[in-house]
């Protein structure tokens, strides 16, 4: 399992040229797992999912200045 250093808990656990698998945790402060989930993901072009345009629909990453790498709930 290959886990994502920039968010603890989620992990890609299987990937091939057409899919992929992951699975994901939200853990308390405690350690104590509050939720869990997993995800099998097909790999497909997004003009193939939806009719989309990210131009038109302004869809993409915007970097703010101080962002913070997490959040505490």
């Amino acid at each position: 399992m290959k886990e994502n250093r920039k968010t603890p808990g989620c992990a890609l656990c299987a990937e091939t040229s057409r899919s992929f698998e992951g699975t994901g945790e939200i853990v308390l402060p405690g350690g104590e797992i509050a939720v869990s989930g997993e995800g099998k993901y097909l790999r497909m072009p997004i003009e193939k999912i939806a009719n989309f345009d990210r131009e038109e629909n302004d869809w993409r990453v915007v970097r703010i200045e101080n962002e913070p790498d997490e959040i505490e709930i």
